[in-house]
């Protein structure tokens, strides 16, 4: 039976010990060790004429004091010809990476490993085996929806965080590397003008992080990718995701100008769900948010209160991508209210922070006597300031303890939009679907924190 052979990494000196390399992969692997160890100020067997040769143990896991090591040089981890990696005691930012593994966020100090929270704290709290824990928080049909929530919700009370470098651990001991199939790599496909004009955008920075969040909790990477603000570079992505093998495609909002186009994919080799306008993907899957039912919400919550005069602010290139459902909502409830018609017009403006914009704000306010604001345009708050009688404010998609109005719910859009992407890639198989699914995602009402 063949011996593993370790090679050891110390915290404090960086010390390297192995046995001598018998073949072109040991010695790779020991150069890549050494190199490492060097440029973060450590030293190699070569650099120590003194080292003790009964370190060479073939077992991995032991804890190694070399001869010379000073009392605080622990030894961290073996890594044996199996590729079997075992993290012993400290953390260490000196060593980034071992052949691309995560490596330093799977070593803990001792003080940082007694409180760390594991599967096994979450069974002994909730009386289950390790194993249904386990299972349960991947998701596994083996235990019941009910022992699922309540390990999931007993996990987050605890503070319970997955640790991946583990991961790749058990992957790397049981030869169960990660595969890239169609099933955990999907594209978000823009045209925004620039390639990170999504993350540039106060709100769409924010979608975007909960799609990925959505994402990583299935196992799943999203690509994105910018076929340019006139798709001139449309064919190169598709061909890069066919040969990736990528075929569920998501397409992003469009970006935040007037006149908005849709992208065009080819849905016979791909399977695609669009975040809207709808009117843009008439046979498309879509996933929006209820606009309608979103301010017919918070034009109740605001007549319970005693409102009378309520009004609407939002920005012009909002009107179209919303299908206009804003306007007809609150023309339907103003009506419903007694408003006379053609009275009390919503405002709509050219920019969301202009000295412009600010002054027709105040400007419409005061002639229409308004006693609260339902807004997408997030500098009302701050224009309200300028007013004698300030109306009260709800903002759409609320994003701060001090706001108040709809929080429009991005992690049930995010999750939506990944089981419905995951199914169109299933029923594929058979054939695509026929009649495209409107998904409309419910607000709900916050108040502000007192």
């Amino acid at each position: 039976m063949r011996q593993n052979v370790p090679i050891l990494i110390g915290v404090g000196k960086l010390f390297l010990y192995d046995t001598p390399p018998r073949d072109t992969l040991k010695q790779r692997i020991r150069n890549r060790m050494a190199g490492l160890l060097r440029a973060a100020g450590g030293r190699t067997p070569g650099d120590m004429p003194d080292w003790n040769r009964k370190t060479q143990c073939p077992i991995a896991g032991e804890i190694f004091k070399p001869v010379g090591a000073a009392r605080n040089d622990t030894c961290i981890m073996v890594i044996t010809s199996r590729w079997s990696i075992v993290p012993i005691h400290r953390k260490t930012s000196d060593i980034d990476a071992v052949f691309g593994l995560p490596m330093h966020s799977a070593l803990y100090s001792d003080a940082m490993r007694s409180k760390m929270v594991t599967q096994k704290d979450i069974a002994q709290k909730l009386g289950l085996s390790k194993q249904a824990v386990s299972l349960a928080l991947r998701g596994s049909l083996k235990v019941s929806e009910a022992t699922r929530q309540r390990v999931k919700e007993t996990a987050d009370a605890m503070g319970y965080q997955p640790d991946p470098s583990l991961s790749a651990l058990v992957r790397l001991r049981t030869g169960h590397h990660p595969v890239a199939t169609r099933w955990n790599q999907f594209a978000l496909l823009h045209n925004w003008p620039t390639r990170n004009g999504l993350h540039q955008s106060r709100f769409y920075s924010q979608w975007l992080q909960s799609l990925h969040q959505a994402a990583a909790a299935r196992g799943i990477t999203i690509e994105e990718c910018w076929i340019g603000a006139d798709g001139e570079h449309s064919k190169a992505v598709l061909r890069k995701l066919r040969n990736l093998n990528i075929t569920g495609i998501f397409i992003a909002p469009p970006p935040q100008i007037p006149d908005v186009q849709a992208l065009v994919v080819p849905n016979q080799n791909f399977q695609l769900v669009t975040f809207g306008p709808e009117h843009l993907y008439p046979n498309l899957h879509t996933i929006q948010f209820d606009f309608y039912e979103n301010l017919r919400l918070a034009w109740s919550v605001l007549s319970e209160r005693g409102f009378q005069r309520i009004g609407l602010v939002y920005a012009e290139y909002q009107s179209e991508r919303t299908g206009h459902a804003w306007r007809a909502a609150y023309h339907i409830e103003k009506m419903t209210s007694g408003c006379p018609i053609g009275t009390r017009m919503p405002l709509a403006l050219e920019s969301e922070t202009s000295q412009a914009s600010c002054d027709a704000y105040h400007n419409w306010v005061r002639e229409n006597n308004i006693d609260a604001v339902i807004s997408s345009v997030y500098d009302v708050e701050k224009w309200n300031k300028g007013l004698k009688n300030r109306p009260e404010v709800a903002i759409f998609n609320v994003n701060d303890p001090a706001q108040q109005g709809i929080d429009i719910n991005l992690p049930q859009m995010a999750e939506t939009a990944i089981e419905l992407l995951l199914i169109e890639i299933q029923r594929s198989q058979l054939a695509h679907t026929k009649h495209p699914y409107r998904i409309h995602i419910p607000g709900i009402w916050v108040d502000r924190d007192s």
